[in-house]
């Protein structure tokens, strides 16, 4: 299980060091969705988290999925149009920002990138790391 420590560290690290990211939220998968660590002042709701697990629920083929690509979904109170949708990934545009929320066994990483980042390079970094965290367990 991802302890709040272990989480902590690849916010700060990983994703917050990288310059690609500026807020990220990391929810358990085991423990009921608590928070294990987040970015200061970033903030997803219950509400939003419950619509994010509705889109995987739904593995890219069903109608929360359509939804957020037609209608957009809200994470920390900003709406994105989704761009990709399926059981382990979901991605969101606002213009040049944007969020990608991503399942590990046993975790969700939500993470923002502003404007000034690259969506591919945010997209490698989040998914090499899920990547490795899945390999290791996580």
């Amino acid at each position: 299980m991802l302890t709040p420590g272990t989480a902590i560290a690849y916010v700060d690290s990983s994703l917050l060091g990288s310059g690609l990211v500026d807020n990220a939220i990391v929810f358990s998968r085991t423990e009921n969705y608590g928070i294990l660590a987040a970015s200061p002042g970033y903030l997803v709701t219950q509400d939003e988290l419950a619509e994010i697990r509705r889109i995987f629920a739904d593995a890219g083929t069903g109608p929360s999925i359509q939804r957020a690509r037609n209608d957009g979904f809200r994470v920390a109170g900003t709406t994105y149009k989704a761009v990709k949708g399926d059981s382990r990934s979901l991605y969101g545009r606002q213009g040049r920002q944007g969020i990608m929320v991503v399942n590990t066994n046993t975790a969700i990483f939500f993470v923002h990138y502003p404007e000034s980042s690259s969506h591919s390079e945010t997209a490698n970094l989040i998914e090499q790391l899920c990547d490795y965290l899945i390999s290791v367990g996580y």
